[in-house]
């Protein structure tokens, strides 16, 4: 049998993408330069991808990718639940990463973060007013893991102070708390303060003896939480009182120690002095202190055993009594954040840099360096046990000596390597094209060849099929002037929030509302003004890619409001907007017209009269409602005897159809209501009609209506008004006020499904896939085949009858 280039290039991609899956070293190479919320989706590839990336080596290997790409975890203001941002060193710019609401947690107080350590955060909370304990958390914001520790012991008098070191190991860390256990004399202020850990380990606490001191509350830092690691030892301020202020440090063995601050000569003011503004920092790997003066600061390094001054510059915004809140570094470059700003110091350049601030004044802010991982908050359990079921597989292999394990795995190794999958561009997009959008994004900044790869229409063609192996329901559950869409699993529908449009441009006085989803695009209209109420803006978003296009606004339409109409194909760029308007009274009532928006040309053209205006669907706004199915956009015109529906195809014609026919021998509730509506049910024209306790489906087939289905309906009999209505394939979906119910045709089964804390307002819910594709024609590919017409014509001698050579 021939075999046809199709075929071919599928047979090849097959089993080079089977070479890339057995070589493990580069399947991993290439999973871990992803971000980890696009690793996480890929569990649910097959059991191969989710084994490869749910262990430890896997976690090494990508947090040290994510090392090359630091960054910083910002909790601008101290909340119940924790929102954190990543800012990017040189951008500086808010990127909202994850919001902190653990379940368990102590809901009176606010979250604290504290410590931040290859991936995972520290954070506390008090647990009452009338307690002086918190609770303390491990939280990994990347995978949304949280580990509440179990509770120390209590402290009277005073809150614990809490210090969080790491290491050797990667997922190892431990947790030092001191706390006071009460007076050493009775009426005296003299206190004794022990001090326990928290080993991920053991995943218990540890008494390890009593403590000299307990560290100090540091100005702006909640919670006696001020603490430092570097060089394996936690460091915190205890006293910064004359002749000499002091520090506590403990190891990672456990042993205490008192150090002195720097010495200021008493002959200097007070505020040239050790000051109240004195923080510990890491400065690429060593222990540093900041003192800030009136209008300039010392930097000392802590160099074998003794204090070294190694800067002293001046300070831009203490003198215009700008406070500084909070201090932290990376590498060489000092954070400081105050009220309104932030502020960058550089040590190698000695320069000062103002940089962006969050879009209200910072609140107990906490800024720590952050890059991402898969480590969980807890030990490696599973490691743990895998290792060890490992290691008595390779000693059976062996015969009991464990020698033959390198033969065992040498024997299965293969020559592929990352340059290989690279120069394989087939194979290569097959990889890509399986991440999601925002990870696709994020791989353009990997190298010029990347993102070249992923730039095309012919990529966003192959993503596009992947992610319709994987669709999903946007929702906009209530109308408001910034739209917040969300995702809904069909499996799980659980609301997870995708995107906010709010583009600039934008009418601002009134809300946004989704009317058409189509090839990862949805179409958004909002109406212009109280002046102009008859007509609004159209917009076209991908909200996976953030892109917005406003259309150029239409025709005037007098005395009502347009209808919008959406049509896509066969290109999967190209869309068509009908606009159905009235240009006045013609003695014979309303002269309907209709215009048409073309993606290939971004403008609008008239393409004649319309003999019906659409109607107002049941709480639908802006005669929004339509389907497009088959090629044709079908609009309702009206639910009176004989009912009619309104179409046009892909080629600009209308036509006119019935409804289906219900005898008048009926009463009014069980013929045409206004519940009715048109939808898509698995690629077929469908109407659908709720009556008060039982609904009818109606299927158009072969130029006629058949009714396919009448089954009783679980919620209008209960006065639960049903707001929208949409369908994906088999699966029809209901909105009521405050549910969502699902009618699967198959099996004829409703399930209610979740709702929202609150009502649904004006809900609108589509089937989506995420996609690549502009809001506008794709104009690239466009210059490209234009250039290749000339190149063609040229090659031919001016005529372009001869075929350029192969």
């Amino acid at each position: 049998m021939v075999e046809t280039r199709a075929q071919h290039r599928r047979r090849v991609t097959s089993q080079t993408w089977g070479k890339v899956e057995g070589a493990e070293d580069v399947f991993h190479d290439i999973l871990s330069r992803l971000s980890v919320r696009s690793i996480r989706s890929f569990k649910t590839v097959n059991r191969y991808w989710h084994a490869s990336i749910s262990n430890k080596h896997f976690a090494t290997k990508q947090l040290a990718q994510s090392r090359k790409k630091p960054s910083y975890i910002a909790c601008p203001r101290a909340d119940m639940a924790m929102k954190l941002y990543l800012l990017k060193p040189g951008k500086f710019n808010y990127r909202h990463h994850a919001t902190v609401d653990p379940p368990g947690r102590s809901a009176d107080h606010n979250m604290h973060m504290i410590a931040s350590f290859n991936g995972l955060v520290c954070c506390i909370n008090q647990l009452s007013d009338e307690n002086e304990d918190h609770q303390i958390w491990i939280c990994n914001p990347s995978t949304e893991e949280t580990l509440l520790l179990p509770q120390g012991r209590p402290s009277v008098w005073t809150e614990p102070s809490i210090g969080v070191a790491y290491g050797p190991d990667i997922s190892d860390y431990k947790i030092f708390r001191i706390f006071c256990v009460g007076r050493r004399n009775a009426g005296k202020g003299d206190y004794l303060y022990e001090c326990e850990v928290y080993s991920s380990s053991s995943g218990a606490w540890r008494g390890i003896g009593p403590v000299l001191h307990l560290p100090m509350y540091v100005c702006f830092s909640p919670h006696r939480s001020a603490h430092v690691f570097a060089g394996g030892k936690i460091y915190w301020l205890v006293s910064l009182e004359d002749p000499a202020g002091i520090m506590l440090s403990v190891d990672m063995e456990e042993n205490f120690e008192v150090m002195e601050l720097p010495y200021y000569s008493t002959d200097l003011r007070y505020e040239d002095r050790i000051t109240v503004t004195t923080y510990l920092i890491n400065l690429g790997g060593s222990l540093s202190l900041v003192v800030l003066h009136v209008d300039y600061f010392d930097v000392w390094e802590w160099k074998e055993a003794s204090w070294v001054l190694v800067i002293e510059d001046y300070l831009p915004f203490m003198n215009f009594c700008d406070i500084v809140l909070f201090m932290t570094s990376s590498e060489k470059e000092i954070l400081f954040v105050t009220e309104s700003h932030l502020w960058t110091y550089h040590l190698d350049t000695r320069k000062w840099r103002k940089r962006g601030r969050p879009p209200t004044r910072f609140t107990n802010p906490a800024i720590f360096p952050f890059t991402e991982s898969l480590l969980p908050s807890r030990q490696w359990w599973g490691e743990a046990s895998r290792k060890v079921k490992m290691s008595i597989y390779y000693l059976w292999l062996a015969g009991g000596d464990g020698q033959s394990l390198c033969v065992v795995t040498r024997a299965q190794l293969t020559s592929l390597t990352w340059d290989d999958v690279e120069s394989k561009q087939d194979v290569f997009r097959d990889i890509l094209s399986r991440l999601s959008v925002r990870s696709i994004r994020s791989v353009k900044t990997v190298n010029r060849y990347w993102r070249d790869s992923v730039r095309d229409k012919h990529f966003a063609t192959i993503h596009l099929a992947q992610s319709r192996k994987k669709p999903s329901y946007i929702a906009c559950p209530r109308v408001n002037n910034a739209m917040e869409l969300y995702l809904l699993k069909p499996g799980e529908f659980d609301f997870r929030h995708h995107a906010t449009v709010d583009p600039p441009g934008k009418s601002a006085e009134h809300h946004m509302l989704m009317i058409a989803s189509f090839n990862g695009l949805v179409c958004c209209i909002n109406q212009l003004s109280d002046e102009n109420e008859e007509d609004y803006q159209i917009w076209i978003c991908n909200p996976s890619t953030e892109q917005t296009l406003l259309l150029p606004q239409g025709r005037p339409s007098f005395w009502t409001e347009p209808s919008i109409g959406v049509a896509y194909g066969p290109d999967m760029s190209e869309y068509k907007i009908f606009r159905i308007v009235s240009d006045g009274e013609n003695g014979a009532g309303l002269h309907i017209e209709c215009e048409v928006y073309s993606s290939s040309t971004g403008a609008w053209r008239i393409i004649g009269a319309v003999p019906h205006l659409p109607m107002y669907v049941f709480l639908i706004p802006h005669r929004s409602s339509h389907v497009f199915v088959g090629g044709k956009i079908y609009w309702l015109v009206s639910l009176e005897d004989p009912g009619i529906i309104l179409y046009v195809d892909m080629e600009e014609r209308f036509g006119v159809m019935e409804l289906p026919y219900y005898s008048p021998d009926l009463r009014d509730v069980d013929r045409i209501t206004d519940c009715t509506y048109l939808i898509n049910l698995g690629g077929s024209l469908s109407l659908v009609v709720l009556h008060v306790d039982y609904f009818d489906i109606w299927e158009w087939k072969e130029a006629s209506w058949v009714l396919v289905i009448e089954d009783y309906l679980p919620f209008m009999n209960f006065s639960e008004i049903a707001l929208f209505l949409t369908s994906s394939e088999k699966e029809i979906l209901c909105v009521t006020e405050w549910q969502l119910w699902t009618y699967h045709v198959n099996t004829r089964k409703w399930e209610e499904r979740g709702g929202l804390p609150t009502k649904f307002t004006n809900p609108a819910m589509f089937p989506f896939t995420e996609s690549l594709l502009p809001s506008r024609q794709w104009w690239g590919e466009a210059r490209r085949k234009v250039k290749m017409s000339i190149y063609h014509f040229w090659l031919a001698g001016g005529d372009g009858q001869r075929q350029p050579p192969a």
